[in-house]
């Protein structure tokens, strides 16, 4: 199974990532201070919230959701990684991470 594509929103300074395309090697190149630490940590994140979790693969698309208590489990604290600009706006909203998985024929 291979990661094809990662998208993140409301993660740290992410409002929105969407479709980022992975290869076997992915470079991300940007200026100082716009995100792509925060790309890295989203996927790390997200990868370990599947490692750990209960996703069950399907034919279709899952989804997995993890109320606040859970998440604190997997070093997600909503204080610091939900945007600081939208804590005011949207107190009761979360961070989406999505992953595009492509199966192998070894898979």
């Amino acid at each position: 199974m291979r990661l094809k594509e990662f998208s993140a929103q409301n993660y740290r300074s992410i409002t929105t990532a969407y479709n980022l395309p992975l290869s076997e090697y992915t470079v991300l190149v940007g200026p100082n201070n716009e995100g792509k630490s925060n790309i890295l940590r989203a996927l790390g994140l997200g990868l370990k919230l599947l490692s750990r979790g209960r996703a069950v693969a399907t034919t279709r698309r899952s989804r997995m959701r993890l109320r606040y208590r859970e998440m604190e489990r997997f070093d997600y604290d909503w204080i610091r990684d939900f945007p600081v600009s939208l804590q005011a706006s949207k107190p009761d909203s979360g961070t989406s991470l999505y992953f595009t998985f492509k199966l192998t024929k070894a898979d």
